[in-house]
């Protein structure tokens, strides 16, 4: 599966959002076989591809209106927990999360 997901993010194009959700899917795969600090490269690359980190600081509308902001929480919530799995940086790992928090209230309800 892992090499299914390296195939789909060598096939999409940078800025690309679905380059976002495949790295994710290729981080999760390495993160669970134990290789966090390659999978902590990966979620910052998939959260790359789909904000800046001006559009994550000031939780711009441009998350919300090019569709982005639920992925963009997943993604961050991956990468605080494998960033608190390979570092024990709790800290860290909770400003992440206070991160995803505000791009989550950007999420229209379904």
């Amino acid at each position: 599966a892992e090499e299914l997901w390296r195939a789909a993010v060598a096939a999409t194009p940078p800025g690309d959002t679905q380059r976002g959700t495949a790295l994710d899917r290729l981080a999760s795969l390495v993160q669970t076989r134990g290789a966090n600090d390659e999978a902590l490269e990966l979620y910052a690359s998939a959260v790359g591809a789909l904000a800046t980190p001006a559009e994550i600081k000031t939780l711009a509308p441009s998350l919300r209106s090019r569709g982005v902001a639920r992925d963009l929480a997943g993604v961050m919530h991956n990468f605080a927990t494998c960033l608190y799995e390979a570092s024990g940086d709790a800290t860290a790992a909770l400003q992440t999360l206070d991160q995803a928090a505000g791009v989550c209230g950007l999420v229209d309800d379904d």
